[in-house]
């Protein structure tokens, strides 16, 4: 008896089948993606917010030892507040290799490889700025992603009026300052010091003495007259709004000055008494200046914890 061979048949995908799958391939990575840059840019908030609150606390640290917070910047050293709080951060090697008094941008020097040793303290993860630039006579230059609050009112740092470089200004780090605890009448709990802003090189634009100016952000010391036009490169001003550099409407001097961020709608700050918080852009700016000032009396406490909860929410 013969048995005869049994056919099969193997069928493989045809080309509007495979057409589907690619289809739904990429619907599901479309819809995957911004679910995985979302919870990369949740991860670099939180690390960027962990940040701030090491710099709170070396602020805090600071103050125990020398009795007052650090200045935003020392006149005529052009050392900045970074530099001073570098032991508070773990940093005793680095600051004791610095030559206080001698210029920032003599050859071969401790200081001119200080500012060019990446310090992750002053970088927030979300920023693009280059790691390294050549800048005013510094080689391989590191940008700072943080500044110090010297105000709440000034919105300038060039020309006659009240500036960011000058003395005695309303806010708590600042030139020459020694603010200490005890001089933040507004309480140490809604008093910023430090906060969020990007360097943005592509953002140029003459300010009001006329010098064509951009908005460079650094850390530990400086060429430039920071008691004069330059002070943004350490500090900043609640008075101008929160990434005001994205707006094409105003002056180079608010520019530089203001506080700003990568992270969607905000950025991260720190207050004196060494919590931080986001705060949105969209924050009352009446507000946002009192949180700049140490003894403005703008607004109650119960007034500014009100206000900042409906402003997080």
């Amino acid at each position: 008896m013969m048995i005869g061979h049994l056919r099969t048949s193997h069928r493989g995908f045809t080309l509007v089948e495979l057409l589907v799958v690619v289809a739904i391939i990429g619907i599901m990575t479309s819809l995957l993606l911004p679910a995985v840059q979302s919870a990369r840019e949740a991860a670099r908030r939180s690390t960027c917010l962990d940040k701030l609150r090491q710099l709170g606390l070396a602020m805090q640290n600071y103050h125990v030892v020398n009795r007052s917070f650090p200045s935003g910047f020392v006149w005529p050293d052009r050392t900045m507040w970074s530099a001073l709080v570098l032991p508070q951060l773990g940093e005793e090697a680095l600051y004791s290799t610095m030559e206080f008094g001698v210029p920032w941008d003599k050859d071969n020097s401790p200081n001119e490889r200080a500012c060019s040793t990446v310090v992750s303290a002053f970088r927030c993860p979300s920023a693009n700025a280059p790691y390294h630039i050549d800048f005013e006579g510094i080689p391989d230059r590191v940008p700072c992603t943080y500044l110090a609050c010297a105000s709440g009112k000034v919105i300038r740092e060039s020309g006659s009026s009240c500036r960011a470089g000058d003395c005695n200004l309303d806010g708590v780090l600042f030139n020459n300052s020694r603010i200490r605890i005890a001089d933040i009448m507004d309480g140490t709990s809604y008093t910023m010091i430090v906060g969020e802003s990007l360097p943005r090189f592509d953002v140029l634009g003459f300010d009001h003495e006329g010098n064509h100016q951009g908005v460079d952000h650094w850390y530990f010391g400086s060429t430039d007259e920071l008691a004069g036009v330059n002070a943004s490169e350490a500090v900043g001003s609640t008075a101008v709004e929160i990434n005001a550099v994205m707006n094409p409407g105003l002056t180079i001097d608010e520019k530089e000055l203001c506080f700003s961020s990568n992270h969607p709608r905000g950025v991260h700050i720190v207050f004196a008494d060494g919590h931080a918080t986001f705060i949105s852009e969209t924050i009352d700016r009446n507000l946002w200046s009192s949180l700049g000032t140490r003894a403005g009396g703008e607004l109650s406490n119960q007034e500014v914890i009100n206000s900042l909860s409906s402003t997080l929410r």
